[in-house]
């Protein structure tokens, strides 16, 4: 069965790596040429890390695009944990492979 551990939105890590830099939102914002209301919405968790975004970030932190897109694809299979209609659905799928003797 798929147990998944906490992990944490990667604005948190923008956030964290801002303020080590003493770098604002708004200028962080115009480094990567997108809205200071996106890059607030990033942090705050309500945007994610796309694979473009992910770029861009990676050309100002001077960071592999891959941390910030794995630090996304781990947030939201972490995520998976509280959401009750995909947990039914694994065991749904669980107990068609036990039944076909597949598990």
């Amino acid at each position: 069965m798929f147990k998944p551990t906490y992990s944490y939105h990667p604005g948190e890590y923008i956030a964290e790596e801002l303020e080590a830099r003493k770098w604002t939102q708004s200028m962080f914002a115009k480094m990567l040429w997108i809205s200071r209301f996106y890059v607030n919405d990033l942090i705050n968790g309500k945007k994610n890390i796309t694979t473009t975004l992910a770029i861009l970030i990676w050309e100002v932190f001077e960071t592999g695009p891959e941390v910030w897109i794995n630090l996304q694809k781990n947030y939201d299979l972490n995520k998976i944990k509280d959401n009750k209609k995909v947990q039914e659905k694994i065991h749904h799928v669980q107990a068609i492979m036990r039944e076909l003797d597949f598990a």
